[in-house]
């Protein structure tokens, strides 16, 4: 609207927390690479005196939101300051000085915090960025040339705006990577489906990819219903797995349905808004298996 440009389906938005399937399977990819052992290994083992408690929780836990570490987003310092960029150590001094939140394993709270713990991992896993292990081992691969990770100086972005009763009214600014593993993802619906299609084949993904779907069992043996940065549910009886993504001008999801080869994802720059993507999404599946 302030530049008055034309959406389509080649322009590019911040995904927001949908980009946390791509940190999974990043962290997949390591494994079958070698350089990570195993999912259930503590982070303490490649993270040595990183983060408190690191010996007692794995890095299965940190991607399924199972943790108890402290939540980002809710740290007073880290939310005033999210438009100014930060290195993920700068970052993780602002909330892990804080309690705890629970036991690893005990209880599901979502856990931005731990996904830029991940992103540290795949970073001293693999000696590279985290913007360029997944440039190179998902993007690349999947010929995604419209997705990329942290700042929006790039052609045909979007701007983000939030919507009140009558006014849409420019989101501020923030700085991407302050978003890192979790969050910082620019994406398009294009490039989505060409990842989606990726989920359904395999194609172009390491061989343990379907593990990204394993829905985490807590502590108690009671299943969390999400995975390794999905999460799982059904429609009309018919499973399938999804992610959520939202914050200031952003507000997208990723639906796939495995069994019926079918997927859905709805990216929007509008966030809070007057209809959310979820409502579309389901308009769509409406749709979509009423006729099947």
């Amino acid at each position: 609207m302030e530049e008055s440009q034309i959406l389509n389906q080649s322009t590019k938005m911040g995904i927001a927390s949908m980009s946390k399937q791509f940190t999974g399977m990043a962290i997949l990819s390591l494994i079958e690479e070698g350089y990570i052992k195993n999912i259930d290994d503590a982070i303490e083992d490649y993270l040595p005196k990183y983060i408190p408690n690191g010996e007692n929780i794995s890095i299965r836990q940190l991607l399924s939101h199972v943790s108890g570490l402290p939540e980002i987003t809710q740290n007073d310092n880290f939310m005033s300051t999210i438009n100014q960029e930060k290195s993920i150590d700068q970052i993780l001094d602002l909330i892990l000085i804080e309690n705890m939140r629970h036991n690893p394993g005990e209880k599901y709270q979502y856990c931005n915090t731990a996904y830029i713990i991940l992103a540290k991992l795949i970073e001293k896993t693999s000696g590279i960025s985290y913007e360029e292990y997944l440039k190179r081992h998902i993007f690349e691969p999947l010929r995604m040339t419209n997705t990329y990770c942290g700042n929006t100086n790039h052609e045909n972005i979007a701007m983000r705006y939030i919507a009140d009763s009558s006014n849409y009214i420019l989101a501020e600014e923030i700085c991407f990577s302050n978003l890192i593993g979790g969050g910082n993802i620019i994406s398009n619906v294009c490039d989505m489906a060409k990842w989606n299609n990726a989920l359904l084949t395999g194609n172009n993904l390491p061989t343990n990819y379907k593990d990204l779907f394993i829905s985490t069992k807590l502590n108690s043996g009671e299943s969390t219903g999400y995975g390794l940065g999905i999460g799982h549910n059904t429609y009309n009886d018919i499973e399938y797995y999804y992610h959520p993504g939202m914050g200031a001008g952003m507000n997208s999801i990723n639906m796939i349905f495995t069994t019926e080869n079918i997927s859905i994802c709805v990216i929007r720059n509008i966030f809070p808004s007057r209809q959310t993507t979820n409502e579309i999404a389901f308009k769509i599946c409406e749709i979509i298996f009423s006729n099947n």
